[in-house]
């Protein structure tokens, strides 16, 4: 029997999906076994097969800048301090930017990428080890028949239904202020640039047959500008 490898991409959904894969009677029917790989590249073995959590790449980026910046400043500046100096600088680098759409104004000069503002953006976790960490390498040796599913969390309760067998009641929508979630089209159109690796992966498992059209769409689909 086949074991299930769940590859958990942060900001996707994934801890409710690793909820529902514990509950699933077709997990429990189909496989002997099933594992769940966080932050890195899951690998690739032809006696598993995959479930993958992912996100529209620049709603993911915002949902992931939102997260650090609650647990890194937030609550550090409350008095909790136990994930402040957990990734080196990205206490100053929140603090400095504030907001998703600040830092992603400034990610290019006059078209040019800059660099160390780049690289401020990916020191933020999550932002880092986002959607091409866990599948650059695996995306382009993985068999189409190998991926179990792909469950989106813009579809999150479609997609554990129809992949899982499962009603999800657990998931939450994100409470993050509307001023940090909010984009200008600048800031829209640096990070579709920044994050072009993230839509590749996209577009290959879209190449492998593993997306629903409307899973496709919602991947693809920049947020509208509301700054």
């Amino acid at each position: 029997m086949k074991k299930l490898t769940y590859v958990h991409i942060g900001k996707c959904g994934g801890t409710t999906i690793q909820l529902c894969v514990k509950e699933s009677p077709i997990i429990r029917e189909k496989y002997g076994s099933a594992s769940v790989v966080h932050t890195v590249s899951p690998g690739y073995s032809p006696n598993h097969d995959y479930l993958i959590s992912i996100r529209n790449p620049i709603k993911r980026l915002v949902s992931a800048f939102n997260w650090r910046y609650k647990r890194v400043v937030i609550d550090s500046e409350a008095g909790d301090l136990r994930e402040r100096n957990m990734v080196p600088n990205e206490y100053e680098i929140l603090k400095k930017y504030g907001t998703p759409n600040a830092i992603a104004e400034k990610m290019y000069v006059d078209g040019v990428l800059d660099r160390k503002v780049y690289s401020e953006l990916f020191t933020i976790a999550h932002i880092y080890n986002g959607i091409p960490t866990h599948m650059t390498s695996f995306i382009d040796k993985v068999e189409p028949d190998c991926i179990f599913g792909v469950i989106t969390q813009e579809n999150l309760n479609e997609d554990c239904e129809r992949v899982l067998g499962v009603v999800n009641n657990k998931h939450t929508k994100s409470n993050s202020p509307k001023s940090n979630v909010n984009l200008s089209e600048i800031a829209i159109e640096n990070l579709h640039r920044v994050l072009n690796d993230d839509y590749s992966c996209i577009e290959k498992l879209n190449a492998l047959g593993a997306l629903t059209e409307r899973q496709y769409t919602d991947l693809l689909t920049d947020p509208s500008a509301n700054i």
